[in-house]
């Protein structure tokens, strides 16, 4: 397709070398486009691996109570703990951000994270 779109009205001097060089761009732009959409790390649809599941009355009711549970128990969490989490977890901010926005080392937001994810962890686990 690049040589047949080719605009130029002068005529190649060496037509073999120019259809290699041709070949060679297109596998180079090919490789780049592969590796900056990471085309390896896609997996591809898979009906029986991806198949729909069915959702019954008693999975929903088991999640919302689940969510409950976790909602629940992040309002026990202490009062710096739990904001440091929700502007982490829910927000995105950057532990930096939330240290200056709160006032405390990025050191104390990571260990504000840390009791906050074990406390959860530990929610899981019980749940199981």
């Amino acid at each position: 397709m690049r040589i047949a779109a080719r605009r130029s009205a002068e005529p190649v001097a060496n037509v073999g070398a120019y259809v290699f060089q041709t070949a060679a761009s297109v596998l180079g732009d090919r490789h780049r486009r592969r590796v900056v959409r990471h085309a390896e790390d896609h997996v591809a649809f898979d009906s029986a691996r991806h198949a729909e599941f069915d959702i019954d009355a008693s999975r929903i009711v088991e999640a919302r109570q689940d969510l409950r549970a976790a909602v629940d128990l992040l309002g026990m969490l202490p009062e710096r703990t739990r904001i440091v989490f929700e502007l982490r977890r829910f927000d995105g901010h950057p532990y930096a951000d939330i240290a200056i926005k709160l006032g405390i080392s990025v050191s104390a937001v990571e260990k504000h994270m840390l009791r906050a994810t074990r406390r959860l962890l530990s929610f899981a686990q019980e749940a199981k």
